[in-house]
């Protein structure tokens, strides 16, 4: 199934490509739907399709966008999902886990530089979950560690388009992601005698998002 979704990816990204030139006149653009994909991301899981391990990372794996006038209403969603596990003879099971969670919903507006060129501007509401820890069990011997974050906020954001036609562009973009977290971690360990805690801490949090990664723009 993952084999299937990448390769259908890459031939809508071939089709894209013969389309019609790019038009700034309003009249001849008649695609408002936009999707965008990590140009990072597709590259990285073409390179591991025969591989074991279940993985991805990205702020944002994907993005739809709706375009009207020069204004569109963008939702954005990424992760990272890391699992391991040892079930051999001798060693018990001793489970890892590594998982994340980014969600986006925004507004952005955009201003043409020229008909190859333009910059967007906006600003989204974020959401952003994580958790990670492990579980170690040999015996009658367990031993587990959870670290959870929630965290809500707004993400300014600032970002350019450079379009090959009407139907295939490229995109990359800057935010600076201002957040409320909130921080649980939970332990316990059944060595004699058992030991469990729970910790919960609250704060703020300024994270700048560099302009690193390339995004792949496809309209209909």
């Amino acid at each position: 199934m993952k084999k299937l979704i990448l390769t259908l990816i890459v031939i809508i990204i071939g089709v894209n490509i013969y389309c019609q030139e790019f038009s700034q006149d309003k009249s001849n653009i008649e695609c408002k739907n936009i999707i965008g994909v990590d140009l990072y991301f597709l590259l990285s899981q073409l390179s591991l399709l025969n591989h074991e391990s279940n993985y991805f990372e990205s702020p944002y794996l994907i993005n739809y966008k709706r375009k009207f006038n020069n204004n569109a209403i963008r939702f954005n969603i990424g992760g990272l999902i890391f699992n391991t596990f040892d079930g051999s003879i001798g060693s018990g099971n001793n489970k890892h886990f590594d998982d994340e969670l980014n969600i986006g919903i925004g507004y952005e507006r955009y201003s043409y530089i020229n008909k190859k060129w333009a910059y967007f501007y906006g600003v989204d509401a974020i959401r952003y979950y994580s958790r990670n820890g492990y579980n170690n069990t040999n015996g009658s011997y367990h031993d587990e560690s959870t670290l959870k974050k929630y965290s809500y906020g707004i993400s300014p954001l600032l970002g350019l388009i450079y379009q090959f036609n009407s139907r295939l562009s490229i995109s990359s973009e800057t935010s600076c992601d201002i957040t409320y977290i909130i921080t649980i971690e939970d332990e316990f360990n059944s060595k004699y005698p058992a030991e469990k805690s729970h910790k919960e801490i609250n704060n703020m949090k300024t994270r700048y998002n560099s302009p690193a990664r390339i995004i792949i723009r496809m309209l209909f």
